[in-house]
């Protein structure tokens, strides 16, 4: 995650996702503390998922997306 500093924090929404999201997530986790892992039991749409990344983000800016959008390089 190259792309990852200190003034940007990552906020991953799991909604019941039946894949490895959770231990994905963990590794990376141990490299780079500013990733938030928000698990919730089942999903819950779009608009309730971008609500929640919100809510458990502390920064002024949120860029919002979901598992299918691609980073360019530099994009960040």
């Amino acid at each position: 995650m190259p792309q990852l500093s200190p003034s940007v924090e990552v906020v991953i929404v799991d909604g019941g996702s039946e894949d490895e999201t959770p231990i994905v997530v963990r590794e990376y986790q141990k490299n780079h503390s500013a990733i938030t892992y928000v698990p919730v039991d089942a999903s819950v749409g779009i608009d309730d998922g971008y609500d929640l990344a919100v809510q458990n983000s502390s920064g002024e800016y949120c860029w919002l997306m979901t598992d299918d959008d691609v980073f360019e390089a530099g994009s960040v």
